[in-house]
């Protein structure tokens, strides 16, 4: 077992990119409640998030600055942007996978994460629970669920980064005497 002294709660602005739409989550303003992941700039203000955890368990919220909502599942498990962060819904834990994608799944069901199809559309969470409990599949349908998995997993960029910024650093270190 693992265990974090101290851990402080932390927030960290962030861009989250989407590995089977190949594009930026983010929620638009006058859009009613609706998350997805179709913003191709990365410099749009409505593809920023910040990331806050929240507790020692490490559970996090995702909340939208631009348009102050925060990303829940609604109680069909559907992902819903909102002001009203009091659903036991809107907490995330967050997953590194082996390859360095993250995943986002919920605190509060282990097999719900937020996911995308490749037009950007949020994928219903129970999905994923279809995916890991049903081990019997065809050939095609093991090709599918390899297609599908990827719809679930982020590539996270930090905005307080500034990469050109620390190369240049690297640069000046490295130069010889």
């Amino acid at each position: 077992m693992v265990m974090i002294c101290g851990a402080v709660p932390t927030t960290r602005s962030v861009l989250l990119k989407n590995e089977c739409s190949e594009r930026f989550m983010n929620v638009y303003p006058g859009h009613k409640r609706v998350v997805t992941a179709i913003e191709d700039d990365p410099d749009s203000r409505y593809a920023n998030f910040t990331i806050r955890t929240l507790n020692s368990k490490l559970e996090i919220e995702i909340y939208s600055p631009a348009t102050k909502k925060y990303l829940c599942f609604n109680h069909r498990w559907k992902l819903i942007a909102t002001r009203n962060k009091a659903n036991r819904h809107c907490r995330f834990k967050h997953d590194i996978v082996i390859n360095g994608y993250d995943k986002y799944v919920s605190a509060d069901d282990k097999h719900m994460y937020i996911g995308f199809n490749e037009r950007g559309k949020p994928l219903n969470a129970n999905i994923t629970m279809v995916l890991e409990r049903n081990q019997n599949f065809s050939i095609k349908q093991r090709k599918r669920f390899k297609q599908k998995r990827k719809c679930f997993l982020f590539t996270k960029i930090d905005k307080s980064v500034n990469v050109n910024k620390h190369n240049e650093n690297l640069n000046q270190h490295n130069r010889p005497l």
